[in-house]
């Protein structure tokens, strides 16, 4: 075996001689050669590739043995002539060390890449002009002369020994910083403390990967700090990602005296992306914020050509209320403290660089269950379709607290009109809605609906409903709207059509009221037009007209047929005065049509009839402040003397007037339009015979229609 030893340690003490004469080489070259001699020809190609100015003032230096490296000292690239206040990156200090003995199997290990201090100014002018945008197209330039990846992924097999493997095992970006200055909106942001450390980069191989930054906008709180963690792997081509145990931790701290910090945490098992396949797919996503806990599994598909992400999403019940708070997002207060205190939601979505399809919606907010879908498209000029459907929803809970005794008098189609109309002026026109909404119940400002239907339709500013309630108060609703805004400074005008039949008078108003002045079974139908941005504004502009009708009715607070009566009695010797009883007037109809004028309605046809009496009105019923002021003028009937004969009546009137409110109206009777000559001379005969029963009847009136009535009739006698 000497023979072929003999060789082998020649060979292998030439081959030790000639890398010791290479490094010694290196070494002599290293140090008889100083770097920075050629700092002109470093910055005149700089110019020549960018058109930038670099500048050198920093050190720099290299070794040979035991590896090879450089290192540089301050570095500074300047903006464009568009840009000349500040540079546009500095580098403090870099670092690149390589190993010797992979280069010598084709193989580029680099021990260690570090860049200390880099910050990056990043501006927009007032032009709309980036400061990065040459470098973009001189990057995009450079690519087109590249290898196509798809070519090379085709002969793996040709390429392999051609193939140079590339590693390194630390990569460091430490104390970096940078600017975003958008001239345009006034708006600058700050990132600070961007720390960076990558481990065992190599390709096909997973790379443990750690960075963290602050980011604040200039000048003002709060303070937004992320931490990222995750291993990555990249094939050689480039066209291959895969993002394992991935973690974004995220705190912002506001050191103002009202916010709160608010921490959140996203999550996932396992991210991959094929540039080839066009496919990306998310599983075991998982974001966690206080009570706020989000989980969905997504995947993506033609993500170049037209990427559609699609997937299932589920938030299990949280308090949204409590986390908006810590959010720094006070909600206004509510009649219910409960209110948005148990949230939860199951969807599918469909993203698109088009929009977003939410489609499968299972949710609940406090005790109202909700269904269906939304999609929203065109980002720029969103429109929204939805088809939402709801069980039961109590909507006073939500409203502020001073509204609960604030319930004026108002319609299905005046309320819609005005919440949208509180919608700001460029909303409402750039508005582009197509929907559908159904609730099983609905309980606003203590009425009680149910089965509402909504239809909404909305473009450019012309906004049209159709709202339908199938049991209201025992009757039914139906109404459209019509909403057009072409004036910026103007207030959104409307157009109403309502109807409503078969509605007990009574609950109705017991619920919006809190007690009832008369029964009976209504329908009202009614075409108006308005303009105003609130309930109080539309009401005071409405012009237009209504016909109602009241069938079995009883006005309450007063029985004029029992004041009738007690007139009556004084004609005969013997007659007592009935004792009092059911304060109420019984009509079996109250009919009439109404003409609107800037909130003041108008009736001078109301026909109100009863068994024993007919009531002819006319006046005036103001929507602005519920004020009343009507005449009724009663006429008692006569007996037939067959069924089939006219409907005769007595010649003397009785005058009633009917002030107050809606809520709490007053009744006065006209005495003296009951003092025919005729009936004076028989009260007159009798004044004597009945003093006592005249002076009782006197208190009475007073008591039941007003102080003064009494008097009037003694002054009259």
């Amino acid at each position: 075996m000497a023979f072929v030893e003999k060789p082998l340690k020649i060979l292998a003490a030439l081959a030790i001689g000639l890398l010791l004469s290479g490094l010694t080489a290196a070494a002599v070259l290293s140090f008889f050669i100083d770097p920075n001699a050629y700092k002109p020809q470093i910055i005149a190609l700089v110019k020549e590739k960018t058109g930038r100015e670099l500048q050198l003032p920093g050190e720099i230096d290299w070794s040979v043995f035991p590896r090879l490296g450089i290192s540089t000292g301050r570095i500074v690239l300047n903006n464009t002539r568009d840009f000349p206040d500040r540079p546009f990156a500095t580098v403090e200090k870099s670092e690149i060390i390589v190993k010797w003995l992979p280069l010598l199997r084709r193989q580029v290990q680099v021990s260690r890449i570090a860049l200390q201090g880099l910050h990056l100014n990043l501006i927009k002018n007032n032009q709309g002009l980036v400061n990065w945008a040459d470098l973009m197209a001189l990057n995009q330039a450079e690519a087109g002369k590249n290898v196509d990846l798809d070519e090379a992924r085709q002969a793996p097999e040709k390429n392999a020994d051609a193939r140079t493997d590339f590693a390194v095992n630390d990569v460091r970006l430490t104390q970096a910083s940078l600017d975003w200055d958008n001239r345009q909106s006034g708006k600058r942001i700050e990132v600070r403390d961007l720390e960076l450390k990558a481990e065992n980069v190599a390709f096909e191989q997973p790379s443990i990967i750690n960075a963290s930054f602050r980011m604040t906008r200039a000048g003002a709180q709060p303070l937004h700090s992320f931490r990222i963690a995750s291993e990555l792997t990249v094939n050689r081509y480039f066209d291959s990602f895969n993002l394992t145990g991935f973690e974004l931790n995220y705190l912002r701290e506001d050191k103002t005296a009202t916010a709160r910090s608010l921490a959140a945490s996203l999550k996932a098992a396992d991210m991959t992306y094929d540039r080839v396949g066009q496919s990306m797919k998310m599983t075991g996503v998982m974001l966690d914020s206080g009570e706020l806990h989000v989980g969905a599994e997504l995947s993506g598909e033609t993500m170049i050509d037209h990427p559609a992400v699609r997937g299932s999403v589920a938030i299990p019940r949280f308090n949204l209320a409590e986390y908006l708070l810590q959010a720094g997002l006070a909600l206004p207060a509510m009649q219910n403290a409960k209110a948005l205190t148990a949230v939860e939601l199951q969807l599918n979505l469909l993203a698109t660089a088009e929009g977003i399809t939410l489609e499968k919606i299972a949710g609940r907010v406090d005790d109202t269950q909700v269904k269906g879908f939304a999609s929203f498209r065109n980002f720029a000029r969103p429109e929204t379709d939805f088809d939402l459907q709801l069980d039961t929803l109590d909507a006073d809970r939500y409203l502020p607290p001073q509204l609960k005794k604030e319930k004026p008098m108002t319609t299905p189609g005046i309320a819609l009109a005005a919440a949208l109309s509180k919608l700001p002026a460029e909303t409402l026109k750039e508005l582009d809605i197509d929907g559908n909404l159904s609730l099983s119940q609905l309980k606003i400002n203590d009425l009680t609906l149910q089965d509402v239907r909504l239809r909404i339709t909305g473009k450019q500013g012309e906004i049209t409903s159709t709202q339908a309630i199938g049991r209201f108060y025992q009757g039914a609703y139906d109404g459209s709207l019509s909403l057009s805004l072409h004036d910026d400074d103007g207030a959104p005008l409307l157009s109403l059509h309502e109807n409503m039949d078969r509605v007990r008078i009574e609950p109705l108003l017991k619920d919006l009221k809190g007690k009832s002045s008369m029964t009976g079974i209504m329908k009202l139908s009614s075409q108006l037009q308005g303009q105003g941005r609130t309930a109080k504004e539309l009401k005071s502009s409405l012009n237009g007209k209504m016909d109602f009708q009241f069938r079995d009715a009883a006005v309450k607070g007063f029985n004029l047929q029992k004041i009738i009566d007690d007139v009556k009695a004084l004609n005969k010797e013997s007659a007592v005065l009935a004792p009092g009883g059911n304060e109420q007037t019984v009509f079996s109809e109250i009919s009439g049509t109404a003409k609107l004028s800037q909130g003041l309605i108008q009736n001078d046809d109301l026909v109100a009839d009863s068994s024993r009496f007919r009531m002819d009105g006319k006046g005036s019923a103001n929507l602005n402040t519920d004020g009343l002021d009507y005449q009724l003028v009663t006429r008692l009937k006569k007996n037939r003397a067959a069924p089939a004969d006219a409907e005769q009546f007595h010649s003397t009137p009785v005058v009633i007037h009917i002030g107050g409110t809606f809520g709490k109206p007053v009744y006065s009777l006209d005495v003296s339009a009951l003092l025919t000559e005729k009936n004076k001379a028989k009260l007159e005969k009798l004044l004597d015979k009945n003093k006592e029963k005249v002076d009782k009847l006197l208190d009475k009136l007073d008591k039941k229609l007003g102080p003064g009535a009494g008097d009037l009739l003694k002054k009259i006698f």
